[in-house]
Formats: structure tokens, C-alpha cells, sequence
């Protein structure tokens, strides 16, 4: 299958768990969409430190990314707004979710942000109904730790949200070695966001893309969260040899917190995953792929 007469690579296989038997998904994209290269934070280990804060996003052509997708048989599963942090172009991304809403092939489309959620839009760009998902970047559990990481003030109502908001955020933790890198301080963090009513929870590694993120980095894959005795683990799964993941429930509170640990292994893998970084269509996240 192609867009825009270029040729699309989809996932061969679902993801595996102790699985036999599985047919491969019918074709589908995930389509990330990077709202702005411009970020009120100033963390180190980000990919995006050196980018070109002033670049601008062609809404137009996004529209017509929208209606080549809608034209072919090509499933859009899910549109995930980042950047930089989208938050800092708030009209942008109404814009983005207005196209969306528009289009009644993409009704069962799941729209996420990714936040730091510093910003007064972030929390209202939360709360529009068409946000379906929201992942909200959670580094550390004590604020001024925290200010430390992004190198900007964090206020200690970062998590204050709506209760019927809660459940749509997953809040979403980097392992970073003098920082959360134990499973000790690892579930600090879970028993800091249970008690503010999160439930879902998510840690990875540093993509080492710098020389702070290699220095800095730790493997969530070989980190020990198996000895902490009030997450009990409920699967493991892995795609075609470029990531893996567990899944959790942690029961150290009164309502469980899913929990999942992802490891990224190739980061140069790109079936199923299209990028608009605001200018062009890209299949992954390379410079050297453009679509459109």
C-alpha cells in the first residue's frame, strides 16, 4: 500500500506474548505529529535540544496528510500530538484536533497528547473531550528534583487534576541514573501518584540520542522491578525484535495503578509509524524518509 505513490511498510506481526496462531493486523499507521520543536522546559537528555525552535507547521498540508490517509484503505489507529511541548502552540493543536473531528473515517481514531504539563494550556488542551489520551511526563516524584531535571520551575500542583481527568493521563517516568534508577525510588514514584488518584503509570529508558542520555541512562529491562513485593507482574510481550515490555499491577494503594516497563531496542524501526514534523510526512522518525 502506498500514500502519496510512496510505498508503506506495516507491522508483519501483532506484538507476542506466549502466543500462538496470530494473524498479522490489518494494515494500520500510529501518526505522530510534532506540533512545535519549541519547549518551556530544558531537559538534557531530550532529542529535540538542538532543534530549530522557530520552525513553523503547515496546517494545510496536514489537512491533506489527513485526506490521503481517509482516501485509502490504510487504518489510522492513533494520532499522538508532541513537539517540543504542545502545549506551547495551544491553538495549533485545537487546529490539529479540529481537522480530525471533521473527518468521520477517523471517529474511532484515539487522539493522545504528550505534555510536561507546566503550562495552563496543557491542563486545558487536557480537558478537550477529542483528547482521548494524555501522556503527562513524570521524571521524578519530588518537585524540586523535578525542576532540577527540566531546568525549570515545577510547581508542586503539577498533578492537581479533576478527578474525571485522572483517568484519561498516564503519567510517564524516564529511568535516569541518579535519579529513578532503583526499584526503591522507582516505587516512591508509585505510591506518590497513587495518592493522587493516577492509575496508570509508565517507565522507560533515556533513547541515548546525547552524551548526557548515554551517560545517564538505565535499562528498564534488567532493572529489578520484580523485587518490589506489591507490583505483581501479568504479562511480558516484545515486536519483532524492536521493543519489549512488562506489564504490572501495582497493589501498594487503594486503587491498583497499572504499571508497564518498555524497553526500546531498534530505534531506526519504523513499520507502522508516520511522522508530520510540521512540514513534511515521514515515514519514522529519520531525516532521510520523506513521504510527502
Amino acid at each position: 500500500m502506498t500514500l502519496f505513490g510512496k510505498p508503506i511498510a506495516f507491522w508483519h506481526t501483532p506484538c507476542s506474548a506466549l502466543r500462538t496462531g496470530m494473524s498479522a493486523p490489518e494494515p494500520f499507521v500510529n501518526l505522530y505529529v510534532r506540533v512545535t520543536n519549541g519547549c518551556n522546559a530544558g531537559c538534557r537528555f531530550c532529542c529535540n535540544e538542538n532543534a530549530d525552535k522557530a520552525q513553523g507547521f503547515n496546517l494545510d498540508k496536514f489537512g491533506k496528510v489527513l485526506e490521503e490517509v481517509a482516501a485509502s484503505d490504510i487504518r489510522l489507529n492513533r494520532v499522538t500530538l508532541t513537539g517540543g511541548e504542545p502545549s506551547t502552540r495551544p491553538q495549533t493543536v485545537k487546529s490539529i484536533v479540529g481537522l480530525i473531528e471533521k473527518n468521520l473515517r477517523f471517529h474511532f481514531t484515539q487522539v493522545q497528547l504528550h505534555t510536561n504539563g507546566l503550562t495552563a494550556a496543557a491542563k486545558a488542551l487536557t480537558a478537550l473531550p477529542r483528547i482521548d489520551a494524555v501522556s503527562l511526563s513524570l521524571h521524578h516524584y519530588d518537585a524540586a528534583v523535578l525542576s532540577e531535571i527540566y531546568g525549570s520551575a515545577v510547581p508542586e500542583t503539577l498533578l492537581d487534576f479533576p478527578a474525571r481527568m485522572k483517568s484519561k493521563i498516564n503519567l510517564s517516568c524516564n529511568l535516569i541514573k541518579g535519579y529513578i534508577d532503583t526499584p526503591a525510588e522507582a516505587e516512591k514514584l508509585l505510591g506518590h501518584v497513587a495518592s493522587k488518584g493516577f492509575t496508570s503509570v509508565g517507565f522507560a529508558g533515556l533513547m541515548k540520542l546525547n552524551k548526557y542520555a548515554a551517560e545517564r541512562y538505565v535499562n528498564p529491562w534488567t532493572m529489578d522491578f520484580d523485587s518490589i513485593r506489591t507490583l505483581v507482574r501479568t504479562e511480558e510481550k516484545s515486536h519483532e525484535g524492536a521493543c519489549r515490555c512488562r506489564n504490572f499491577i501495582y497493589t501498594g494503594a487503594e486503587c491498583p495503578v497499572g504499571v508497564y516497563i518498555r524497553e526500546t531496542i531498534d530505534t531506526g524501526y519504523c513499520a507502522s509509524s508516520l511522522l508530520f514534523d510540521g512540514e513534511y510526512l515521514r515515514q519514522g522518525f529519520n531525516s532521510n524518509n520523506i513521504v510527502y
